[in-house]
């Protein structure tokens, strides 16, 4: 009897000890988070971010990777074109200046980030703001929608996608997998379809086992602001990251508001959408995929 009693203290000690490890690292990962959000001009590098996370180098690396899926460097970098999309979409300051203003030293170097990240390179983002028409991307939205649940191709994955809560408004979500441990570019495989819904994504085509893929699931919105579509302001999100040997299985997809830790998701969705023709032929428009 003694024995089970001390025998389930134990677990339960054990249990403690590891939550208070877990929230630790997580505590250590935000104040991180936080110190980039507010000196992204600064010229920052791991010895200073590890000395905030009061650890090493390697095991700030290490826990940070574990709970955003990206290095402290590559999130700050997320950040810093985050804060040059904003200012982009919302002033008329010239690109080298915006560069500057986010802690690039090279123009060249900012935009070839920014189009990595974003999909187009910072003057093309402005230019099809200026010409980005919200109505007509709904009826975009909803074309492909259509034609993707009316025709689904042949081995697809599939399962149904809703919000978390059950009561944000109806709407459509961009769902596609990316090369890489972070949804940038332009993905592999991807299909538009609303929500609450039922969507089906083409497989990607088989890669190296060792290759990291990106699934993400963005909910659009699709009324107000222009530019906040654009921004990507208060999207719905599901992401998950895994292999070519394990690769992800058709199931739910919840659609939930972005945490504090996540890096942000840069895509300009509405201008990369919006300049597919909508008379393509349904497997094509599931598909989407780059030319």
């Amino acid at each position: 009897m003694l024995a089970d009693i001390h025998s389930k203290r134990l677990v339960a000690d054990t249990g403690s000890i590891s939550q208070i490890i877990t929230d630790r690292r997580h505590a250590a990962v935000i104040r991180v988070i936080r110190y980039l959000r507010s000196n992204l001009k600064m010229e920052l590098n791991l010895e200073t971010l590890a000395e905030i996370a009061c650890c090493s180098r390697c095991h700030l690396v290490r826990i940070f990777a574990n709970q955003t899926g990206v290095t402290p460097m590559n999130y700050l970098s997320s950040l810093r074109i985050q804060a040059a999309k904003s200012v982009l979409l919302q002033t008329d300051e010239k690109v080298i200046n915006i560069a500057y203003d986010v802690g690039y030293s090279s123009l060249g170097s900012f935009g070839r980030r920014f189009a990595e990240l974003v999909g187009l390179s910072p003057r093309a983002l402005r230019k099809g703001a200026r010409l980005f028409d919200s109505r007509e991307f709904r009826d975009i939205l909803s074309t492909y929608a259509e034609m993707s649940a009316a025709a689904p191709v042949p081995d697809a994955l599939s399962g149904t996608i809703r919000s978390d809560d059950g009561m944000q408004p109806p709407g459509f979500a961009f769902i596609g997998i990316f090369k890489g441990n972070q949804p940038s570019g332009m993905p592999v495989s991807c299909t538009i379809a609303r929500y609450p819904g039922t969507f089906h994504l083409p497989r990607p085509r088989p890669w190296r086992g060792e290759d990291k893929l990106t699934f993400l699931a963005a909910g659009i919105p699709c009324t107000g602001d222009p530019k906040s579509i654009l921004l990507s302001r208060n999207l719905l999100l599901a992401r998950k990251a895994y292999t070519a040997d394990a690769p992800l299985r058709s199931n739910a997809i919840t659609l939930r508001k972005q945490s504090e830790s996540e890096p942000p998701v840069l895509l300009a969705l509405p201008l990369l959408l919006q300049g597919r023709p909508s008379s393509r032929s349904s497997q094509s428009a599931s598909v989407m995929a780059a030319e």
